[in-house]
This record gives C-alpha cells, structure tokens and sequence, in this order.
C-alpha cells in the first residue's frame, strides 16, 4: 500500500507555516512600531500612518484626520490593559484610551496649566496601564468617570510619584521595561533601576551599561543582551551574579549565535522567540536547550516575509506575530499543523517527488523514508536529504529502483526497511549493512515471507513481519527468526498480512481476503 506523504506534528520547532499582513491585504502602512493583542485575540498595529485592527481576517484603521482623539497617526505604542481598553501612545507623547465599547477618548492631563507629554506606556498588575512621564506615573481611577466628553483628565487618574528617583541622579532618556507582575525597570545607557509597582519606589540601581533588556529568565533573573560586548546575559536582580546561559549554543545548522538581539517574548512553557535586525527569528526550546533560526527564503512564500526583525506580540491560541520591517507582519500558530514537504534534494543535484510508502524517526528529526525507488534521509530542522543505498554480497546495490514499504527503528537505533520482493534489511547506526534478510526455499530459517508489507516494532524485543505467506518475528539483538510454526500463527502461512497492530496482550491481524 502506498501512501502520499505528508509532515502532521504538533509543537514543532522546524519548518513553522506563515502567513503575512502588509498593504496589500489591509496594513495601512509598513512601518510598524509597536503591537498588543486584546482580550479577544485582535492585534492591534501601531504604525508611522495609522492605527490598525486585525481580527484575523480583515483590518479597521484608525487615522487622525478621522479620530481627532488621537491627535496624530504616527502610533508609537499600543497597550492593552486588564479591563481591555487599548493605550495608544502617538508622536509627540499624546495618549488615546479607546474603551471597551471601542469608542476613542483623548487624554488631557495638565499640571500647572501645562501639558504633560507621555514617554511610554505599560501595564501593571495594581494599577493597570501606566502613563510614565518626566513628572512621575499616572493610572486611571477606577472610577474614572470621563466628564468631558471624549477627553480624560487629570481628575480621571491618580498620580504616583516615583519614590527614591531623585537620589540615583540618572540623566539622559531612558526605556521602560516591564520586567513582571511586580517590578518594572527604567533603563539608562549606563545604568537601570527596579521600580516595585506596588509602592512605584526605586529599589535598586544596577550598573549594566548598554543593557538591551530581553526576558525575565529564571526567578529574579533579566535575561539582556550587551550592546557593548555583543553577549546574551543574564543578571540575578538580587545578588547582581552575571552568567551567560546561551554561551556555546548554536542553531540548527551548527552555526554560533552572534545576532544583536532586540526582542525576546517567551511563548509556551519552554520556548522563546527572538528578533535581531537582518537575522530572521530565532526559537529557543528552553528544556531542550536548541535554537532553531528562520529566516525568509525567496523562493518560499511561507517563510518569513523579510529577515529585518523586530517587535514581537503573542495572541490567544498560540499566535505570534513578528514585526518585518519593511514588509509588515509575519505570523504563524506556534501549536499549529506545519506544513508539507513534497521535494527531497541531496547535495550532488539527485532528487525525488513522487509517492512515500514508509517512514520513521527515533528522534524526531531525523527521518527514514521509503520511495518507490530506495530510501532517503531527511534531517527537518536543515531541510537536507541525503539518499541511501548499500551494496549487498553480490556486489549489487540493494534499494537501487525497489519500492520501500515500511521502515522502523530498533531501541538500539537500528534501521530495518523492506525491499520489494527482496525481503528485508537492517542498517546500523553507523549507516553499514549489518543484516540482509531472504526468503530461501527449504531453509526453515529463513524469513518466509516472499514479499514483506509491514515491519512493526514489538513491545517484547523483537520486530514483527508480516507480508505474503504471514507473519514472523526477528529478535533484534541475535537476529534469530523465528517462523510460529506449530503455533496457532501458522494458519497465516497461506494468507497475505497487510497490517499488524500490538498493545500489552494482543495482536491485531489484517488480512487482505480474510478479515481481522
């Protein structure tokens, strides 16, 4: 039976599926600056023309010329609060509140007769989104009850000074960072301290000069590349301890990592996504300790729309999205069906398209599949196959234009394949013949099948045949045959087998005339 191949796998690192937003389907503009998903999994899209919504299948827009409330179209940061309202930060440091019945309000908020101009905007467990300005902090009362028609001022917000800032003495702009649920980070060129959002005082000061925050790490730990040496570090925020937890780690292809990241988000349990100008995207499987780069590839729609990579935001059911200056976004599933493969191409120009009829892996990914003409090694996370034959006792090359049917590996990473109508093989993990299995005429010892379907691993030691003239058993550590004759198995002798199935007490038989 032969089958049309094709890659289902769930969590999979390699091989990610995605889909793009730009001016053609929708985008208003392509500079993307900043990006929030709302409590009901729309993106909203801060741009240098305008503020975008993307429910997944269409795109609202939101420019000034329209809504005066939000007083400029150059978006430079999007927030989404705890209440789902969306804080929009424009040029200029004017704030737009859009409510949860999506209507626009302008903040107003004057001190002395005079403006304060908003330098960014986060989120906080206590207090929701936080206005951070040159005077201190603003959050909207909870009873915020937005008197003045579409505007919100003063009244409507609670002012928090930030304790104990005037004693470090730090000068210069600086960037906000939400660290956690319980501190935030303001980051210097030299310097940054840890803000505690309950009480909004500075805790700590800590000399890391040329700080590019990425991640909270381990407990207590910022996870931050080094401008100035051009290292991914960690630092413990209570014992100041710097380590290096990436040092050593390359990508798929055996590359070291040397990209100036610029965004990290942790996406599951165990991986995180980074962003570096001009390097695509990484994924780093924490557990796993691997790091697999994606980049865009121009013959491959699917693959990401430009390597310029930057901001990143993580939706509801596992959707990413990556900011791809100056094409727009790139997003896929994290959790999704991967995609296909349909073209295997070794190094020396062989190739090969057409009809897969087995296939297995032991680590999952590195796969063995079997064709109509031989077997081919596919490593995923490099896309590279390499196509395998091996030269039997006569001299003759064994797969050399024979169909593989079914192919399985062995606990001790052994390769068994069928050959048609050749019986079967088994290939080391050194990728040597060790075993090449006929039928022989007369010799009870011999596989008796003539022509094997189905190799099956088994839970007792042994791999499972069936084929033509029934079914056998090989014991894959002597490589002993042995043919059930005499048993209640033999009345399979006459019959042909096209499936096996094993649980803990029974075997499963199918037959091609006589049922199961």
């Amino acid at each position: 039976m032969i089958f049309i191949f094709c890659i289902w796998k769930i969590n999979a690192q390699s091989n990610i599926a995605f889909q793009h937003l730009n001016t053609t389907n929708g985008l208003s503009y392509i500079g993307v600056h900043s990006m929030c998903v709302d409590k009901k999994g729309n993106l909203w899209i801060g741009t240098g023309n305008g503020l975008n919504m993307f429910n997944g299948k269409t795109v609202e827009k939101y420019f000034a010329s329209d809504y005066p409330q939000l007083q400029s179209s150059n978006i430079q940061t999007v927030v989404c609060d705890v209440k789902n309202r969306i804080w929009v930060l424009t040029s200029g440091g004017f704030v737009t509140m859009i409510d949860e019945k999506r209507q626009l309000h302008r903040v107003s908020v004057y001190e002395e007769n005079k403006w304060i101009r908003t330098n960014q905007i986060f989120n906080s467990d206590k207090y929701g989104a936080i206005l951070y300005t040159g005077k201190g902090n603003y959050s909207l009362k909870e009873n915020g009850l937005f008197r003045h028609g579409d505007s919100i001022t003063k009244n409507d917000f609670d002012f928090l000074p930030i304790k104990e800032w005037s004693k470090y003495k730090m000068k210069g702009p600086n960037k906000t960072f939400q660290l956690n649920g319980d501190y935030y980070l303001l980051i210097h060129q030299d310097a940054f301290v840890r803000v505690k959002y309950a009480t909004n005082t500075v805790e700590k000061k800590y000399s890391v000069p040329n700080c590019t925050a990425l991640t909270g790490w381990e407990t207590d730990e910022l996870l931050f590349y080094d401008r100035g040496t051009g290292e991914v570090k960690s630092i413990n925020l209570l014992t100041e301890e710097i380590k290096y937890p990436l040092k050593g780690t390359k990508d798929q292809y055996g590359k070291p990592l040397t990209a100036a990241f610029s965004h990290a988000l942790k996406i599951d349990d165990h991986r995180y996504i980074f962003t570096a100008p001009n390097e695509g995207i990484y994924i780093y499987n924490k557990a796993a300790g691997t790091f697999y780069n994606y980049r865009h590839e121009i013959t491959d729609p699917a693959s990401l729309s430009n390597n310029n990579t930057s901001t990143i935001a993580a939706g509801q059911k596992n959707w990413v999205f990556i900011n791809c200056t100056i094409n727009g976004i790139s997003y896929f599933n994290a959790n999704d069906i991967i995609g296909n493969q349909s073209v295997f191409i070794d190094n020396r120009g062989s190739w090969y398209d057409g009809n897969i009829a087995g296939i297995d892996t032991k680590d999952k990914d590195t796969y063995y599949i079997g064709t109509l003409q031989g077997m081919v090694e596919w490593k995923r996370s490099t896309n590279t196959s390499s196509f395998i034959d091996y030269k039997g006792q006569d001299g003759n090359l064994l797969f050399k234009n024979k169909e593989i049917t079914s192919i399985a590996i062995d606990e001790n990473n052994n390769i068994w394949a069928t050959v048609k109508n050749d019986g079967l093989v088994v290939i080391g993990k050194n990728k040597k013949l060790i075993k090449h299995f006929r039928n022989a005429p007369g010799n009870k010892r011999s596989l008796k099948q003539k022509d094997v379907s189905l190799i099956k691993n088994g839970t007792d030691g042994y791999m499972w045949i069936c084929g033509r003239n029934g079914i056998c058993r090989i014991s894959i550590k002597t490589f002993e045959i042995e043919n059930f004759e005499n048993t209640a198995l033999q009345r399979f002798d006459s019959l042909s087998i096209s499936k096996l199935f094993i649980d803990k007490n029974y075997l499963w038989i199918s037959t091609t005339i006589k049922g199961l």
